[in-house]
Formats: C-alpha cells, sequence, structure tokens
C-alpha cells in the first residue's frame, strides 16, 4: 500500500475484527432490527411516520451512508489485499483525511436514514446502540493501529476524527 494511497485499518465487512466481538455483533443486531423495520414499514404498509418525516428523506440518506461506507472500503480494497493487516497506515484519499473510520460513518449514516424511514422510538434506541458500538469498535481498531503504526498513528489521530468530522 502506498503512504498517501490508504489507511487501511481492521475494518472488516461481515466479520468480526480482532478484540471487538461484542461491539461487531452489537452494531450488527441493530442493523438488522433497523432492516426489519424499514422491510415492515415500506412493505406491510405500516405508518411511515409519527414525525412525518418524508420517506424520501430517509432513503436518500439510507442510500448516502451505504454509499459512504462502500466507497472507503473500495479505497481499502485496491490499496491491501488483506484490509485485516495494513502494510501502511495514512491516507489522502476520500474522508480518511478527516476521520480514521469511514466506514464505520457510513454506518452511523444508513442507520440514521433507516430510523427517519421508520421514525419510531426503536428506531432512535437502535440507532443509539449502534452509535454507541460503532464508537467502542472504532476505539478497538486504533489501540490495534496504535501497536502496529505507533509514531505514524499518533500524528494521523491528532489531525482527524474518530468516526465524524468536527464531532467525534
Amino acid at each position: 500500500m502506498a503512504l498517501e494511497a490508504s489507511h487501511a485499518h481492521c475494518e472488516r465487512p461481515m466479520s468480526r475484527p480482532a478484540g471487538a466481538p461484542a461491539w461487531w455483533s452489537l452494531k450488527v443486531a441493530a442493523g438488522l432490527v433497523l432492516i426489519g423495520q424499514v422491510v415492515v414499514v415500506l412493505g406491510v404498509g405500516v405508518p411511515v411516520s409519527r414525525l412525518d418525516v418524508p420517506l424520501a428523506l430517509g432513503q436518500s440518506i439510507a442510500i448516502a451512508g451505504g454509499a459512504i461506507a462502500l466507497v472507503h472500503y473500495a479505497m481499502l480494497r485496491s490499496s491491501s489485499r488483506d484490509i485485516s493487516r495494513p502494510a501502511a497506515l495514512v491516507t489522502s484519499r476520500g474522508l480518511y483525511r478527516v476521520v480514521r473510520h469511514p466506514m464505520y460513518l457510513g454506518d452511523l449514516v444508513l442507520m440514521v436514514g433507516f430510523a427517519l424511514t421508520c421514525a419510531t422510538a426503536l428506531a432512535v434506541a437502535c440507532v443509539l446502540v449502534g452509535a454507541f458500538a460503532l464508537v467502542r469498535l472504532a476505539r478497538a481498531e486504533d489501540a490495534t493501529l496504535l501497536a502496529r503504526f505507533a509514531p505514524e498513528f499518533y500524528a494521523y489521530a491528532a489531525r482527524t476524527r474518530l468516526i465524524v468530522p468536527g464531532v467525534l
């Protein structure tokens, strides 16, 4: 991997990152409950929202979140055969310039879009649980990156946020 090409790390779609199985399972469970709610709302015709959120808004946000996650996964895959064992750390591409875990940002945006599509208390709870799990996963992965790329990681972490640009 070229140094400027990618910040490959331990995010692995559909598998558990080393050292964080409980958080990964919690994130997946929250996402599955949200997906189930979307299927019920859209497939069965349950009233869309008590919050009167336009359906297209939630769907558009969900699509944007999925795109963020997929684009950044593709960046990692184009730079490394095994993204769980990166050869380099720093990136100058995409959202890796501002956050260390843009695939998790995509997951979070996707969850928010699903929650807006359903607009239920359970959907909001799923987003909160999912966000908590994503933060725990990202911190576990940061510890792995620190152990592997200590000097570079300190500099990278000092200029980026964990998941959400300008916030977290």
